[in-house]
């Protein structure tokens, strides 16, 4: 019976939520896991603390190779990746599985297909996002995908029978019990912070919350204070914020002639290079503040459960993945607005836990309709959406379906 496992994702292994779920479900069954993946950000508390987990970090490609032109560059820095991976995986002992995450599947997965044929390790799992050519000609022991989507894919277009096991909430991501949830760890957050909306005097207010004459926080209602509007990115070019944008510059414009239009505060957490040109492009605004913050992953799920709606901008460039993100808004009683593509109605439920839209004119569209608290029709679908959303993973985290799905097909592999 395999007791070892090295997971392996060529990207930060702090900023690799999946693959570290994946080492924490591992190591709650009783599995030595080494979580191997590049420097950068810190694993969350509950990996980087357990007795049972290693994070061990392999490295990248040397830098100077990416001041050589392309031409040069790619299939040098490729070459650098495969021996340097190579290293790493042999100098280290023999475990019984290796769990890689693709993409990149080269050379991540010709390298764990090599290895294992090598006997080390002694079995092979590929946890597919998105598997390229590669996957005709390196087959693994088994494959674990993320959507349904994915697994019809996989097995129409390379022959793989995949098992599909859908994202869930970690633990860490409370569902919030009833539309009147506590409000002190939000006014905690919002103070500790200074808030995103502005300054905090002393406790005694921040933009959502307020402190009663009993020294209870309580939410204010909106109209006496902004919408919390909260979307996660990285701020690259894979996903594009121009939605997001067209959408708060026409809800501004909608604000100024429709008082019973709320202000916006529209939050976005994550780093990247692309942060500084989509902040120079906001406003300006008079209804509308768009603010860029870096939270600790202990005080994320708190920003999800204060807010009142979120929005994805994932696109997914197979069509096939689901944005984690997503999951994790919906953890915390979140609904979400999400761009459309094909295999998100696995995740956003249209009208149930959520609604999907194509541009931003009808993000706009949506804003405004959800969010306009002098209307009752507004207020009662955006109660009834975040019900959905409540009851999307109700008693379900990723752990516990680890369990029940992933945790058969390990142990059938001898």
């Amino acid at each position: 019976v395999a007791t070892t496992v090295q997971l392996l994702v060529l990207g930060d292994a702090g900023r690799s939520p999946r693959m570290q779920l994946h080492a924490l479900s591992f190591a709650e069954s009783g599995y030595h896991v080494t979580l191997l993946g590049y420097s950068g950000s810190p694993c969350r508390s509950a990996v980087a603390n357990h007795r049972l987990i290693k994070v061990e970090h392999i490295r990248q490609a040397p830098a100077w190779l990416d001041r050589l032109p392309t031409v040069l560059a790619q299939p040098l820095k490729l070459l650098a990746l495969l021996v340097l991976l190579c290293c790493s995986l042999l100098a280290r002992p023999r475990s019984d599985l290796l769990l890689v995450q693709s993409p990149p599947a080269v050379p991540a997965l010709l390298v764990a297909w090599a290895i294992c044929r090598l006997g080390r390790p002694g079995r092979s799992i590929y946890r597919s996002l998105e598997l390229g050519f590669a996957s005709r000609f390196l087959r693994s022991d088994t494959h674990l995908c993320v959507t349904e989507a994915m697994r019809r894919d996989l097995r129409k277009s390379w022959g793989i029978d995949a098992v599909a096991f859908h994202d869930r909430p970690s633990p860490d991501f409370a569902v919030r019990a009833s539309d009147n949830p506590d409000a002190t760890a939000a006014h905690r957050l919002f103070d500790r912070l200074g808030a995103p909306g502005g300054p905090v005097p002393q406790l005694a207010e921040t933009p959502l919350t307020r402190l009663g004459v009993d020294g209870v926080a309580r939410y204010l209602p909106i109209g006496e204070r902004p919408a919390l509007l909260v979307s996660s990115t990285s701020w690259t070019l894979d996903e594009d914020f121009a939605p997001l944008m067209e959408a708060l510059d026409r809800y501004d414009s909608k604000a100024e002639s429709d008082q019973s239009l709320p202000d916006l505060l529209c939050v976005v957490t994550g780093r990247g290079p692309m942060r500084d040109y989509y902040l120079s492009r906001a406003g300006p605004w008079r209804s509308v503040r768009l603010v860029s913050a870096w939270l600790e992953p202990a005080d994320y799920p708190a920003l999800l459960a204060a807010a009142d709606l979120g929005v994805s901008l994932h696109a997914s460039s197979s069509g096939l993945d689901l944005p984690m993100k997503v999951v994790d808004m919906f953890g915390c009683g979140l609904p979400v607005c999400a761009l459309r593509f094909p295999a998100i109605g696995e995740l956003v439920r249209h009208g149930v836990n959520g609604l999907l839209f194509d541009s931003g004119e009808q993000l706009a569209e949506q804003l405004a309709k959800l969010l306009r608290p002098a209307e009752a029709s507004s207020v009662d679908e955006l109660k009834r959406l975040r019900r959905g959303a409540r009851d999307a993973f109700r008693g379900d985290n990723f752990v516990k379906a680890w369990r029940r799905i992933v945790r058969p097909v390990v142990r059938a592999l001898r």
